[in-house]
């Protein structure tokens, strides 16, 4: 009789259980941190990076990494201009890898988000809205992942609102996008996170590499499923990434 053969197994590439604390209703820059903490002990690398592509800053950053714990790492001495825009906290062990996007506005920016973060399913509409808090006789230009994407024009500004509608999304949408004034200073921009829950056919990069900032741990290897949880004040106090196979 012709022997069955255990079927094959393909190797599953975890995620780490990272969240990420930022402690935004301090009164100073000077106490501002971000603190970014992972379930396991065995971390080879963990820290707390700037995204410097999108929003360009000088290349010597004010502020510092400090390694709490195994398994905790903090950063302050945030510059005016450095803690504005995208950072992200990374974190490697020998066998998973895993980051968190964080998007940090401006209170001196003349677009402000109503809503810094969205999570929505693909096929689903997201839609984002920023208050205008210094008006100006321009248009108002969209990016995404710092490349532009739209424009809405003066006369479509309504009740110191500018809107940008995406219908029917798909997981190519993800990432950080960005509304500012025509000629204003990046740095005045208006930030937001976009996850887009879904499927991806394929994972980018060689594992053990490093991935590219922008990428969402909710869309990294298929079939893992995203669970927020933790928003206190809004979107950005807590931000707790549980990832199940």
């Amino acid at each position: 009789p012709r022997q069955l053969q255990p079927p094959s197994l393909t190797p599953i590439r975890a995620l780490l259980d990272i969240t990420l604390i930022a402690n935004v209703q301090s009164l100073s820059r000077s106490d501002f941190f971000l603190s970014c903490v992972v379930g396991e002990r065995d971390v080879s690398d963990l820290q707390i990076e700037r995204d410097n592509k999108i929003v360009m800053t000088h290349p010597k950053m004010g502020f510092q990494n400090y390694r709490n714990r195994s398994n905790q790492v903090q950063a302050r001495g945030f510059s005016k201009t450095d803690v504005v825009g995208i950072l992200y906290c990374l974190g490697r062990t020998p066998t998973e890898q895993a980051q968190v996007v964080y998007v940090h506005n401006s209170h001196n920016a003349h677009l402000f988000p109503v809503k810094a973060t969205q999570s929505v399913n693909v096929a689903e509409t997201a839609t984002f809205s920023a208050r205008i808090l210094k008006r100006k006789e321009t248009d108002v230009m969209w990016k995404r992942n710092g490349t532009y994407y739209q424009t809405t024009d003066r006369g479509e500004v309504q009740d110191d609102h500018v809107v940008l509608t995406l219908p029917n999304v798909s997981v190519n949408e993800n990432g950080v996008y960005s509304a500012a004034f025509m000629g204003d200073s990046p740095l005045l921009s208006a930030f937001y996170r976009l996850i887009v829950r879904g499927e991806l056919p394929w994972l980018p990069g060689d594992w053990g590499q490093p991935y590219p900032a922008l990428w969402q741990v909710a869309l990294w290897p298929p079939l893992l499923s995203l669970q927020p949880a933790l928003q206190r004040n809004g979107d950005h106090p807590v931000k707790k990434t549980v990832l199940t196979v």
